[in-house]
């Protein structure tokens, strides 16, 4: 027997020995083969704080996140709330963003003035 013959001879019983195999892999997973498991309570526990620390390693330690974050020390106090089947705000909240809204005001006007003062002292120069 030649080479080539030796080879094909070989490929060909490799080709219907993975073919067997997958057949009875297809009666394997009819069966039920993998089924997920559940975790226990601990489990997720220890997975919530890893991952918890994981976030905070790479967002650069607890105070460099809350304030990414906008989260002072005191805590959240943008929290949604549901109450009898609707979702309201937080009065604190809304006061925040009353607050925030007048802020950006007076911050556009200053801004506008800046930019026209400098319009005006580019155009006299």
């Amino acid at each position: 027997m030649t080479h080539v013959e030796s080879q094909y001879k070989l490929r060909n019983e490799a080709v219907s020995a993975f073919k067997s195999l997958a057949d009875e892999s297809d009666e394997e997973d009819a069966e039920g083969g993998l089924v997920k498991r559940e975790k226990e309570e601990e489990e997720v526990d220890f997975d919530d704080e890893e991952y918890r620390r994981f976030l905070l390693e790479m967002g650069g330690g607890e105070d460099e996140v809350r304030k990414i974050l906008g989260i002072g020390e005191s805590g959240i106090h943008n929290v949604r709330v549901e109450e009898d089947e609707a979702d309201e705000v937080d009065q604190p909240m809304e006061a925040e963003v009353a607050e925030g809204k007048k802020k950006k005001k007076v911050k556009s006007e200053k801004s506008k003035e800046k930019k026209a003062k400098q319009d005006d002292d580019f155009l006299m120069e």
